[in-house]
């Protein structure tokens, strides 16, 4: 297989509870091993609480900005360049804690990065949305598909 060069302007955007969320590696053209999605959002864009029970890990690389992630009892504050890899299980979210943010979440094996059309709401890639609160019971029917537990 040749290189594939992935351009943002051709990417289909997402938005929920003002995230961006977009489908950068499909799990389905790599034989399921693994998706990835980008994610961008305001201060104040939060994930509810949640529990991943299929991917065995997921890892997020912080591409611009500041991210406060929230894995178990800890808080881990993570700025651009720093990673960090959530294992399978355990309770986790999310909190935008800089001005704004942008960073990559690699789940394997893939599959989770479907989730986000099926619960966001399609949008042309414009300025960041206003966050607004994300409703954890819009998300549990949905969630249980991929294997994921929201609280």
């Amino acid at each position: 297989m040749a290189g594939r060069v992935i351009r943002e302007s051709e990417r289909k955007w997402y938005e929920l509870g003002g995230l961006l969320v977009s489908i950068v590696i499909d799990s389905d053209d790599r034989d399921g091993e693994f998706g990835m999605a980008e994610l961008r959002g305001r201060r104040g864009c939060k994930a509810p609480p949640h529990i991943h029970t299929r991917e065995r890990d997921e890892l997020f690389v912080v591409l611009q900005g500041q991210l406060t992630m929230h894995c178990g009892e800890e808080a881990h504050t993570l700025n651009v360049g720093d990673e960090i890899i959530l294992p399978q299980n355990i309770v986790h979210w999310f909190e935008i804690s800089g001005e704004i943010a942008s960073w990559h979440a690699l789940y394997w094996p893939g599959g989770y990065e479907h989730f986000f059309p099926e619960v966001g709401k399609r949008t042309p890639l414009v300025d960041l949305p206003e966050p607004s609160e994300v409703n954890p019971d819009v998300l549990r029917g949905k969630a249980e598909k991929y294997g994921v537990i929201y609280l």
